[in-house]
């Protein structure tokens, strides 16, 4: 359950472009605007994270470690 609370609360409210482009470089605005529909409308967290491959998945995990572990 603690995994789950540290991952909500960064991606609530550490979760940003800034953040993108940190663990994905090039690619941080394309996963950053997958984050948002084409309507604009932002997607549900687990949507969006289910959206990603393993790699970016993992990635996030990983930056959620290091900030709260």
């Amino acid at each position: 359950m603690e995994e789950i609370k540290k991952f909500m609360y960064y991606m609530c409210s550490d979760w940003s472009l800034n953040e993108a482009n940190r663990l994905f470089g090039p690619l941080g605005p394309h996963v950053w605007d997958r984050m948002f529909r084409p309507s604009g409308t932002k997607r549900d967290l687990l949507e969006f994270f289910g959206s990603l491959d393993s790699n970016k998945q993992q990635a996030i995990v990983d930056r959620v470690h290091e900030l709260y572990d």
